[in-house]
């Protein structure tokens, strides 16, 4: 590979994986201090970091791809990225574990007390027992 390519390829890789990754798990978390306030705070920079990584999932085997297009070999393309930085270092790790994070606590927060309410509405009822709902059963269910 060529140095000028080389070197293309870097600020290519890095403006289109690096550069939106970082910006997504900074902005998430402000954006949810703004609208939320802090008491979720880990659960905004998990989602951050989710969306950094599912960002980067797609767009590392496009850039990948792109750099192979140009006639260069998978195994120098998969040296360069890793020698640059490109690749992190814990992407079997981190990625998986912040989505299912950011999805359980959203799906807890979300849908919890709609999932108890239709308890109300439609279980209940079908068991025959008629029971007003109160304060603590979300907590109790939780």
């Amino acid at each position: 590979m060529d140095k000028t390519l080389k070197s293309r390829a870097v600020v290519v890789g890095h403006l289109t994986l690096t550069v939106p990754a970082i910006a997504a798990i900074l902005l998430v978390p402000l954006q949810g201090l703004r609208m939320f306030g802090p008491f979720l705070f880990v659960y905004y920079l998990l989602a951050g970091i989710a969306l950094g990584w599912q960002w980067y999932s797609v767009a590392l085997p496009r850039w990948k791809q792109w750099l192979t297009g140009k006639g260069v070999q998978p195994e120098e393309v998969e040296y360069l990225a890793r020698q640059t930085g490109l690749v992190w270092p814990v992407e079997a790790a981190i990625g998986p574990f912040a989505f299912h994070t950011t999805a359980a606590a959203v799906c807890g927060i979300h849908f919890g007390p709609w999932l108890l309410s239709r308890w109300y509405v439609w279980f209940l009822p079908l068991a025959g027992i008629a029971r007003t709902p109160t304060a603590n059963d979300y907590l109790r269910h939780f």
